[in-house]
């Protein structure tokens, strides 16, 4: 079942556009644009295959326009530049996430993935924890690695909807994955 599904993405991966970073500069830009469409299909696949309304940020809408099978059209008007994260949330149960998210450390541009799990609640608030899935330099991101270290965590992502055991993703997490943090 898990293997059947992370099939079905691999095929949706395959129509994802080379990435082609040229300057330093736009590295940030290049990386979220394509991390764009990733956590789109992402979020189609859940949406598609087991009606989950997870939520995603920024929006669909504001990103892409969905033109069918799969496929969008990115938009022109969207700052990829400006953007620092993209998430798929699904807070129904416990809170938890799958990020993209850029930071600067020594002027360098970096990149990382994480799932953001919800550890425990405080004073009715979520506290979570975070886990690295991939993490580069902008300028060095390589989407064959990410979704080499990420599709396994897809996978337990997908087994924890279909048993209603949220707790597969997150051992998932704590035993294959790095905590980077609060």
């Amino acid at each position: 079942m898990e293997d059947y599904w992370l099939d079905e993405l691999d095929e949706d991966f395959k129509s994802l556009p080379a990435l082609k970073i040229q300057a330093d500069a736009k590295a940030r830009e290049h990386v979220m644009r394509l991390l764009s469409i990733l956590f789109l299909k992402i979020w189609m696949r859940f949406a598609i295959d087991l009606g989950l309304k997870m939520k995603m940020t920024p929006s669909s809408e504001d990103i892409a326009l969905y033109e069918g099978k799969n496929k969008w059209n990115i938009s022109k008007d969207f700052n990829f530049e400006a953007l620092s994260e993209i998430s798929l949330s699904d807070n129904r149960k416990r809170a938890h996430a799958l990020r993209a998210e850029t930071f600067t450390v020594q002027g360098r541009e970096h990149v990382r993935i994480v799932f953001s799990l919800e550890e425990e609640r405080v004073k009715n608030q979520p506290v979570m924890v975070s886990y690295s899935v991939y993490s580069s330099l902008a300028k060095d991101f390589s989407v064959e690695d990410a979704l080499k270290n990420l599709k396994p965590g897809l996978g337990k992502w997908y087994l924890a909807h279909v048993n209603d055991e949220l707790s597969i993703l997150w051992n998932y997490c704590k035993d294959k994955y790095e905590f980077v943090g609060v």
